[in-house]
């Protein structure tokens, strides 16, 4: 539970980004609970109202644009095509299955778009031997996908590493995952 001055905190991110606590919350902790920081985050420096010489006022700015932008699907790195399509790709290309699970409603799936999958040098290692297929769980490919790999053990957002031929999971981590940790362990991985 959050102290008083970290509620008041959260309570103005909320009225300024019109989110709920949860959201707020998260962002705030990420930025080490400075308000104007997070506002910065989230929708970038552009878009920051000045705090130099005026309080919050209960202004609203408008998000939706912003957050879509830093919040999007890594659509231009990731397979499109069923899960037996990446396999059969995965076995052609001889290329690793990467695996991304993502919940709505974390928070932490909306970072792995905005922090992880953004990253270059991530990218050039996916690109080599990767191929990435994201999904959402309560999509009826997320959904299968669920059942058979994740079991009980359904915490989101979810990333995978599966053999192409035997359709193994090898590797898997759970939460948000940095760019940089992703990508030491996916270049440990026999090519």
């Amino acid at each position: 539970m959050a102290d008083p001055t970290q509620q008041e905190v959260i309570l103005q991110f909320m009225s300024l980004a019109s989110c709920d606590a949860d959201f707020a919350t998260s962002f705030l902790e990420a930025n080490g609970w400075n308000l104007e920081l997070a506002v910065q985050s989230l929708y970038g420096d552009a878009a920051t109202p000045s705090w130099a010489s005026t309080q919050l006022r209960g202004r609203r700015i408008g998000r939706a644009k912003n957050l879509s932008e830093i919040y999007r699907p890594p659509t231009e790195i990731c397979f499109v095509g069923s899960f037996e399509e990446l396999r059969l790709t995965g076995r052609q290309q001889s290329r690793w299955l990467l695996v991304n699970i993502q919940s709505p409603t974390e928070f932490a799936s909306q970072q792995l778009n905005a922090d992880t999958w953004t990253d270059e040098g991530l990218r050039a290692v996916l690109g080599s031997s990767f191929l990435l297929w994201q999904r959402y769980f309560d999509s009826e490919e997320g959904a299968t996908y669920c059942r058979h790999y994740l079991r009980e053990d359904a915490t989101f957002p979810h990333i995978g590493l599966l053999d192409p031929v035997t359709g193994q999971l090898v590797k898997s981590w759970h939460g948000f995952t940095a760019a940089e940790r992703l990508a030491v362990n996916l270049s440990e991985v026999p090519a």
